[in-house]
Parts: structure tokens; C-alpha cells; sequence
């Protein structure tokens, strides 16, 4: 045996008697566990710590001796599947301490509470919207028309969008935040909807509503926006309290006001204190519904269908909360200042008491709920069956045998292969269906020791089953899952994301959104556990990411780093990096992608767009693209480029100046009137300088395009598109007394002949016809005969 191959059977033993020692306490601690599960029904639900929060050190900084924090002092915001967090002052807050970080900043966490950026924020705006967007983008909404979005990640990118002229004499009075858009309710009782907060367009939904009373703020503070997708009327609908009781209900079709939900049986809403709708992906089949606490302290459960969808409604609590949040999409939570109160029908409750004299805040998950405190960030969710079924002590499920055999065996009991003999005797199937359980409760586990010890328990009992009655590819699928999700758990990525959140996501969705954060190797890395083939979005997000940041060096070994790290994957979109080098000024660069573009049309703009009319005039000409060539002549005139300077530049570039004339010569026929270019060309032609060795090389080329043979051409073509044969004959009785005869003798038997020849057409047979039609298509003197025709008029 091998040194090497020793080593690993020694340190393979080690590491089996350590799991033995840590195994009973494992198996212990996931019976411990269930104890405090709180039942609500018949659903228990659990409280479980994620992390500890480490944004105390970062706030209060040096002064964290005479300098507090407390939560409930700030607004705070997060990004849901366990994204990132942000926190600001309170206004009517005070703030010890000279270091206090939140006195004049809003500052972003990471989900460990690990800061990634700090924006300066001296508004005097009252903040009215204070939320996290599904791109994760923060929006900060002020009463006095002014829109914030700050990206996370980049502190330079915060933008800042005023729009008070499309609100004159008016403030905002709420708004929230919906998907990537923005709902917005002024005091003129007017709502408006940004669907795209780049451009910050609003769209009234409806006419103002006629109210005497204008709204209040705190009215405000409750809005639901209800997607088309699952709203009755199939358009955008916003929900708030009316002050006086019921809800007003707004879309395109109007104002309505609601006093009950229901057809049949309308239930009174009362006065609604507090709103909550569950998150979206969260509702089974798009089914979102809205919570609604009304001051008789009723809870009423509804449908965002308001029309014809299921309502329920019962006694919830005697107080007032300060909050009303959903735990995914299973229950409502009255959110109070020491605990959180799980409420259901028939005065079912599960109450969670959190450990904290300073307050905390809850955000709602599509699997639960997650609860931040100033040093601890908790989760509550339902139990999933395949739980109970595994961890409950009197639970006679096949997992719980499995886990009793695998604890058994690692305590070199012999009666562990029996207790699993037994098992699959009562019933065949009941072991495979086991593993399962154990492989579903591994998922629903937050600690990786816990989810290591049921992936191993359900790894024995796969000993003693055939392969055909178990198939390993989902076993093998959700250790690599596991592996991903808790990866995302360390520091350095700092995201609190579960097991089922993570599933929600696609692949593509959820890579974006690391390369948001610039984890472009994790990205990569869980390309590779998951067979993910199309990573071109990774390199392409951080070759532009290395342009932005890579300040000074050497810009030639920055381009071959670049070149040779794009190098390793294909389908890659060179224009969008060249269009990102040369966004920051790195002419020489975006030139240098831009040769490995296979595409001339993505290659041509970013060329014009730099002013390298050269270089994109060498990539048409040399392909052949006549109409390519003709759309950079019209954008060198739209830059205001003179006649000289653009024959110049086609002069540079063998055989542009073919295309230049030819160019002239169809701007002419198409606009008669207007023969600038061509007649330019001639200007340029007289005043050109023979002694100019440059100029002398440019009059050379033109003289080899034989212009008189261009004015006869125009002047054919001229007098073919005349109405009738009379005017024509007239138009040539011109040309011979105004032009050498020599030119007269040339352009007559061409008329002539056009002339027999569609005369004949007239006496031809159908088919006959048809091959006429296709020779004139690509013979005709000028487009103008068949607007199909593609052959250049120069032909």
C-alpha cells in the first residue's frame, strides 16, 4: 500500500469515528428541536436562528460604548430570497453618538449584516417608500417628488429622479413598490404608475376620485398593488383603507368602494387598521391573497380576485399590532412589540417571543418569514410533514426507523441491519419511500451538520435496497443543491437563502443575480455543479465589471486578459463589452473586441457611435454591404461631417468611393431637387489641390469612375421616369441641344431599345412576362421602377 493510499484509509477512519461521536448529539438535538415547535391547528410552525448580524459594529463604529442602535428607530428594508438589507434614521428618531453612522447616511447590508455600501442622505423629504425592488434595487421615495434607486453593490450608481414638473403643486402622500415598478398617491387624490423607473413616466391608472376629505398619511402607509395577472378585473389594481371604513378599490375601469367582500354573503371589512399580501410565487397557481385587520380586531382572509374569490374572517388578537406580514403563503402574522402571533380561524394561534429589548423587523418570504434583530437575523416557518415525520419522537413513519437503525449502526449496534429487515418486511415500498422523507427533510434543515447527518442515514438505507427501487439521480441533484445553498450561507456572499426559495428561482434568474453582487467565480462554479451550459452572460458580465473598476495600469495588458479570459467560452457578445470600453473611455479596446464581433451590423454602430468612420467604412466595403455602406455616408452627413471630409474618408478605404457616387446618384433620383451630394462631389473635384499629394490620390480614383458617364446615367434615368413618351421625346430634344453630341449619341438608342423592349412585353404570354418582370427587377436605370429592386442604381 501506498504512503499516500495510507494516509487516506487513516484519515477515512478518523473522520467515520468522529461522525460516531458527533452523531448521538446530532440525532439529540433534531428530537430537541421539535419540542418547540408551536402548533397552530393542526400545522406546527418553528423559529429557527440563521445568523448572527453584524451591523451593530458597522453603525455605531468606534463609539459603541456611549452610542446606541435600535431597530425600531429605522426604516427598514429588504430584498426578498434572503437578499440584502438597508437601514435608515427615522426622522423623529434622536441618535447618541458622534460616530452614529445612520445620523446622514442610508446604509446596505448584506443579509450577515455585513456592510457593502453607504449613500449620504441629507433630503428633507418626509421618506414615504422605503423598499427593495425584485432586481434588487433599493427605491427611496420622498413627499416632495423625488425618486431615489440605489444599486446595492455600486456606490456611485445611485440616480435620482425628480418629477416634480409632471406633479405641480402637489406632494406624495404613499407609494409601494411592485415587482420592478412603482405605484405613487398624491394629495390631489391622483394615482399614478411607474412601470419603468429608469424613465419615471407615470401613468395615471384612473381619473382622480371625488373624495371631500383628502387622504391622510397614515391612511398611506397601507397599499396593496395587485398584479393583472390575479386581479378580478385582468388589470393593475391598488387597494388602501378609506378613513371612515371599507377600502377604495382603483384600476383603469375606475373608483370603487368597498364596504364587504362577497356576492352571496358580503362580510362588513369595518375599519381596516393593517394590510398585508403575500409575496409573489408564494400563492399555489398564482393565487396571492390579502390579509386585512380591522379595529374590532377581526382578520379577514380574501383572494386578490376582490370579485368572485374566497373570503374568510375571524376573531384574532384583543390589541392593536404594530404590524400585519404574511409567514409565506400558510399564515397571517400580527407582529407585536415582543412577539410574533401566528393567527388562523377558530382562534388557532402560534406565538413566537423574540429575544430583544430593541425591536425588530419582519419580512415576508415565499417560504416563511424572516425576523431581524440588532444582533441575531431569525426565520419562521411551517414544518414540512416530511419533518414531523422524521424528527417526532412517537413518529412510526419508515424515516424515523431509518434514522433509529443509522444511529444504531454507528453505535456498532447489530440490531441496526434487523430494525431495517423489519421495516421492509411490513411493507416493500416503505423503505424507499423513507429515504425519500429523510432526503426532503434534509432539504428543509438550515445547519449543513443536520443536513449531513440525514443525507448519510438515507445513504445506509440505500444498502439495503435494490437500485432499481430508488433512482440516485435525485439524491445526487440535491447534494449538489445543498452544496450550492450553503455556500450562499458564508460571510463573503452573505445571503440567507433556503432550500425552497432557491428551487423557486431558474437557474438564469439566479445566476443574474450573483453576477449583481460580482460573484462572477460562484456563478461559474455552480454553472459547473448543475451542467449549466450557457455561462457567455458570466464573462461577458465580468469583462465589463473589469473595465469599469480597473482603474490605471497598462490598458494593452488589460486588453489581453480580457481577450484571453473570453478566449475559454463561446456564443459571446463582443458588442456589449466594445460598448462598455468605450462608455468608459477605452477607445482602444472596444476596437480590439470588436474585431473577434462576428456580426457587421453589432460592429458598425459602435464604430460610428466612436467616430471611426474609417474602420467601419473597411468592414462594409470588404463584405459587400452596399446598404451598409450608404447608412454610414447618411450618419457622417447627420454628424455634420463637409463633402471633402467624408471623401476623405472613403478615399482611405479601396473602392468606398464607388459606393460614395453611387450613393450621390440615388439621392438624386429619389429627391430630383436636392443634388447636393453629387453636385458637392464635383465642387470638391474643382477645388481640389493638385499639389496636395493626398488630394492628388483622391482625384485619381474619382477620375477612375468616369463621371461623365454618370451624369449620362442620370440623365437616362431622368427621362425615363417622365410620365409619357411626349415628355420624354421633349426631355431628349433637351439633352441634344444642351449636352455634347457625343453624349446625345450614347443615351438615345439606350431609350430606344428600353422603350421596344417594354413594348414588346405588352404581346408576350403570361409565363413569358414573368421572366421579363425578373430581368427589369435587376436591370432597371432606377430603384424607383420596382421598390423591391435591390440592385445598386450605379448597375
Amino acid at each position: 500500500v501506498s504512503k499516500q493510499s495510507a494516509q487516506g484509509f487513516i484519515c477515512k477512519i478518523n473522520l467515520q469515528m468522529a461522525d460516531a461521536v458527533k452523531a448521538p448529539d446530532i440525532a439529540e438535538k433534531l428530537q430537541e428541536l421539535s419540542v418547540d415547535w408551536q402548533k397552530r391547528g393542526n400545522t406546527n410552525y418553528r423559529n429557527y436562528k440563521m445568523c448572527d448580524l453584524q451591523w451593530t459594529a458597522f453603525i455605531i463604529g468606534v463609539d459603541k460604548y456611549n452610542a446606541e442602535f435600535e431597530i425600531n428607530g429605522c426604516l427598514v428594508a429588504a430584498a426578498r430570497n434572503g437578499g440584502p438589507m438597508a437601514l435608515v434614521n427615522k426622522k423623529d428618531n434622536f441618535l447618541s453618538g458622534g460616530t452614529h453612522l445612520l445620523k446622514d447616511h442610508i446604509v446596505m447590508f448584506n443579509a450577515c449584516g455585513k456592510m457593502t455600501s453607504k449613500v449620504p442622505w441629507k433630503e428633507k423629504g418626509d421618506i414615504v417608500c422605503f423598499e427593495y425592488t425584485d432586481d434588487e434595487i433599493l427605491v427611496v421615495v420622498t413627499n416632495d417628488c423625488k425618486i431615489h434607486m440605489m444599486k446595492p453593490k455600486e456606490e456611485d450608481m445611485v440616480i435620482v429622479k425628480d418629477i416634480t414638473s409632471q406633479l405641480p403643486n402637489t406632494i406624495i402622500e404613499g407609494a409601494k413598490v411592485h415587482e420592478n415598478s412603482l405605484v405613487i398617491i398624491t394629495s390631489k387624490n391622483q394615482v399614478y404608475n411607474i412601470e419603468d423607473l429608469n424613465d419615471c413616466k407615470l401613468e395615471p391608472i384612473c381619473e382622480s376620485y371625488k373624495e371631500e376629505r383628502s387622504i391622510t398619511a397614515s391612511i398611506m402607509q397601507e397599499i396593496i398593488v395587485i398584479e393583472p395577472s390575479v386581479s378580478g378585473s385582468g388589470k393593475l389594481e391598488v387597494v388602501f383603507p378609506k378613513e371612515d371604513g371599507g377600502l377604495y378599490r382603483i384600476n383603469a375601469n375606475g373608483v370603487q368602494q368597498l364596504d364587504g367582500l362577497g356576492n352571496d354573503k358580503p362580510v362588513a371589512l369595518g375599519k381596516i387598521l393593517k394590510m398585508a399580501q403575500t409575496p409573489a410565487l408564494a400563492g399555489k397557481k398564482g393565487c396571492i391573497f390579502l390579509a386585512l385587520f380591522n379595529e374590532d380586531e377581526e382578520m379577514i382572509i380574501c383572494e386578490c380576485n376582490l370579485d368572485s374569490g374566497q373570503i374568510m374572517k375571524f376573531k384574532a388578537g384583543e390589541e392593536k399590532p404594530e404590524s400585519l406580514v404574511w409567514c409565506g403563503a400558510d399564515s397571517a402574522a400580527l407582529i407585536y412589540l415582543d412577539r410574533v402571533v401566528l393567527v388562523g380561524p377558530n382562534n388557532a394561534k402560534a406565538e413566537f417571543y423574540i429575544e430583544t429589548f430593541k425591536g425588530f423587523s419582519c419580512i415576508s418570504e415565499v417560504d416563511g418569514m424572516r425576523i431581524l434583530t440588532n444582533d441575531h437575523c431569525y426565520f419562521i416557518e411551517k414544518v414540512p410533514i416530511e419533518s414531523e415525520n422524521a424528527f417526532t419522537t412517537v413518529s412510526l413513519d419508515p424515516s424515523a426507523h431509518i434514522i433509529s437503525a443509522y444511529q444504531k449502526f454507528l453505535n456498532n449496534d447489530p440490531r441496526a441491519e434487523d430494525t431495517l429487515k423489519n421495516v421492509k418486511e411490513e411493507n416493500k415500498s416503505s423503505l424507499p419511500e423513507g429515504i425519500k422523507t429523510l432526503i426532503k427533510a434534509a432539504t428543509a434543515e438550515f445547519e449543513p451538520e443536520h443536513q449531513k447527518y440525514l443525507l448519510k442515514a438515507a445513504s445506509f438505507a440505500k444498502n439495503f435496497i435494490s437500485p432499481g427501487e430508488f433512482s440516485a439521480e435525485d439524491f445526487v441533484r440535491t447534494l449538489k443543491d445543498l452544496r450550492i445553498v450553503n455556500q450562499l450561507h458564508v460571510n463573503k456572499y452573505g445571503r440567507m437563502m433556503t432550500y425552497n426559495q432557491y428551487k423557486k428561482m431558474k437557474t438564469k434568474q439566479f445566476i443574474k443575480i450573483l453576477l449583481r453582487y460580482h460573484h462572477h467565480f460562484l456563478a461559474y462554479e455552480i454553472c459547473d455543479i448543475l451542467m449549466f451550459e450557457d455561462k457567455s452572460m458570466i464573462f461577458e458580465d465580468w469583462a465589463i465589471k473589469k473595465l469599469k473598476y480597473s482603474k490605471g495600469g497598462n490598458e494593452e495588458d488589460l486588453f489581453e486578459e480580457i481577450k484571453k479570459k473570453l478566449s475559454e467560452c463561446p456564443n459571446i457578445s463582443y458588442k456589449k463589452i466594445a460598448m462598455a470600453a468605450e462608455q468608459e473611455g477605452r477607445k482602444k479596446i472596444a476596437l480590439g473586441l470588436l474585431k473577434n464581433e462576428d456580426s457587421i451590423k453589432d460592429q458598425v454602430p459602435i464604430l460610428l457611435s466612436m467616430r471611426e468612420y474609417e474602420a467601419a467604412l473597411t468592414i462594409a466595403v470588404t463584405n459587400c454591404e452596399a446598404d451598409i455602406v450608404y447608412g454610414i455616408i447618411s450618419q457622417m452627413k447627420k454628424a455634420e461631417l463637409t463633402m471633402p471630409e467624408i471623401v476623405q474618408y472613403c478615399s482611405r478605404v479601396d473602392g468606398a468611393l464607388y459606393y460614395l457616387v453611387s450613393y450621390a446618384q440615388q439621392k438624386k433620383l429619389v429627391e430630383p431637387d436636392k443634388d447636393e451630394t453629387l453636385g458637392s462631389i464635383f465642387e470638391f473635384l474643382r477645388k481640389l489641390d493638385t499639389k496636395n499629394p493626398e488630394q492628388v490620390e483622391i482625384f485619381k480614383q474619382l477620375q477612375s469612375l468616369d463621371i461623365s458617364v454618370i451624369e449620362e446615367y442620370n440623365l437616362l434615368a431622368d427621362t425615363l421616369h417622365m410620365p409619357s413618351m411626349k415628355e420624354q421625346d421633349k426631355k431628349m430634344e433637351f439633352i441634344r441641344t444642351k449636352t455634347p453630341k457625343s453624349m446625345f449619341t450614347r443615351i438615345k438608342p439606350c431609350l430606344d431599345l428600353y422603350r421596344d423592349f417594354l413594348a414588346q412585353k405588352g404581346k408576350m404570354a403570361a409565363d413569358q412576362k414573368g421572366k421579363v418582370d425578373f430581368c427589369l427587377l435587376y436591370t432597371s436605370p432606377s430603384p424607383r421602377d420596382l421598390s423591391t429592386s435591390r440592385m445598386p442604381s450605379s448597375a
